[in-house]
């Protein structure tokens, strides 16, 4: 089965692109991919493992973590969110 990296949203403010990088073995890979060419005042990107583009992708302004604790019943979540808020 074929697997894709990125999926590229039209929006009519911009573009949302969502971005799995679970399979992704290379933060140079992104590179190959033309991610920086993406990047623009009007994209949203939703990076699913960002971890693994450590050292290509610039720090992220806000964070979205859901999990599912040890323990929790089938439909039991904790989602945190927090955001890096930088006024220069």
């Amino acid at each position: 089965p074929t697997y894709n990296l990125i999926h590229e949203y039209p929006v009519p403010t911009g573009t949302i692109y969502h971005m799995d990088l679970y399979r992704l073995n290379d933060p140079q890979e992104l590179q190959f991919l033309g991610v920086k060419d993406l990047w623009a005042p009007d994209s949203l990107f939703l990076i699913e493992w960002p971890g693994n583009g450590e050292g290509f992708l610039p720090a992220s302004d806000f964070n979205l973590s859901i999990e599912r604790p040890d323990g929790a019943k089938d439909d039991e979540r904790v989602i945190m969110f927090d955001a890096e808020i930088n006024n220069a």
